[in-house]
């Protein structure tokens, strides 16, 4: 209101009708629309990336859903990496998605080290060198989630890809157990480079992943799979309600690079990937490198991130303002909700 009453005779001209219809442009009154492909192709954004941050009943959740249920509608494809409260499952079953419950008690398995759909575009060793990459990550991020964020020693980074490799020289299908079974029993050749002790505290750290409050859920090939027709996939984690925090951080894990790996894949259309409860995505350094990877390829792979978290304040997990900060190309607000639209990540050198 003090910005109309300034400038009385000046109105914003708006993003134009094309895309998803979010609501009533606050400063021109017209239609506020918005769909993160159609204005990179037009050179208004430079990444579809998008973070949605509102407190408790600001409607961050609803623009979320909205956004992704009206994209629908016209054509684009969606998917929620880590559906912690069950919200988003009311609305896979609305548009005709589907549903991954994991948890205790649940049948489902999901194998986080699978490999996912090839890219047409890669070739056999740029694919393998690309699966590679996601698993080492996804192994480094789960040790350190257990460790509260403290780094591996050099000795151990060795001795957890040494494993993994031979993992995968033995397994086409690799699962966590297996990896662990190469820690707990190093061939002699890991022992020639780290000794006999050198991965026995990663092997800890990992244990947890195949035992205890994840048993039985990320500790197996996956016995479902992911449908790239379905218009909405949605992994429900609701049934770990309850479990403590590490247990949770480390369920989105293992659900987000499981579904990563079958959504980063150009073939399969434009798809809105959604981080609900964002924050814990950020907690750990070397998920938020994990993260930052695939936000970085994001156009490449066809695909928009939606990062949802509660206040700016939840960033200061990431650590101080030295370290990381958000580069955004363009700002909104929606309802009482603080809307980034096209973000990404950048280091601070």
């Amino acid at each position: 209101m003090t910005f109309a009453a300034a400038y009385p005779f000046i109105t914003e001209s708006g993003l134009g009708h094309e895309g998803t219809y979010i609501g009533t442009d606050v400063f021109g009154s017209g239609a506020f629309s918005y769909d993160p492909w159609i204005l990179y192709d037009k050179g208004v954004i430079s990444g579809p990336s998008i973070v949605v941050i509102g407190t408790v009943g600001t409607g961050k959740s609803m623009c979320g859903k909205s956004l992704v249920a009206r994209s629908i509608t016209l054509g684009r494809k969606a998917a929620v990496a880590s559906d912690p409260k069950g919200e988003w499952v009311a609305v896979a079953n609305a548009v005709g998605g589907k549903v991954i419950s994991v948890g205790p008690g649940r049948a489902a398995r999901v194998n986080p080290l699978d490999a996912g759909p090839r890219s047409s575009a890669l070739s056999e060793a740029q694919w393998e060198a690309v699966v590679r990459q996601r698993r080492r990550y996804l192994l480094v991020a789960l040790v350190s989630l257990m460790r509260q964020g403290m780094p591996l020693h050099p000795v151990e980074h060795t001795a957890l890809d040494m494993a993994l490799m031979e993992t995968v020289a033995q397994n086409s299908n690799p699962t966590l157990p297996m990896v662990l079974d190469h820690l707990l029993n190093p061939s002699r050749e890991t022992i020639g480079l780290v000794g006999k002790e050198g991965g026995q505290a990663v092997s800890h750290s990992l244990r947890r992943t195949v035992s205890g409050d994840l048993e039985g859920m990320f500790d197996a090939p996956s016995t479902v799979s992911f449908d790239a027709d379905a218009p909405m996939m949605v992994m429900d984690t609701s049934a770990l309600i309850g479990a403590s925090e590490q247990a949770l951080s480390l369920a989105a894990a293992c659900g987000a690079t499981w579904l990563e790996a079958a959504v980063t894949n150009p073939d399969g259309g434009k798809r809105l990937v959604v981080y609900d409860e964002g924050w814990r995505m950020l907690a750990d350094p070397y998920m938020l490198a994990k993260m930052s990877e695939q936000w970085r390829l994001a156009r490449t792979y066809g695909i928009a991130n939606l990062l949802i978290m509660h206040k700016v304040a939840d960033l200061n997990e990431i650590g101080d303002s030295t370290r990381f900060w958000v580069g955004a190309a363009l700002v909104g607000v929606i309802g009482n909700s603080f809307a980034v639209l096209s973000c990404g990540w950048f280091r601070r050198l």
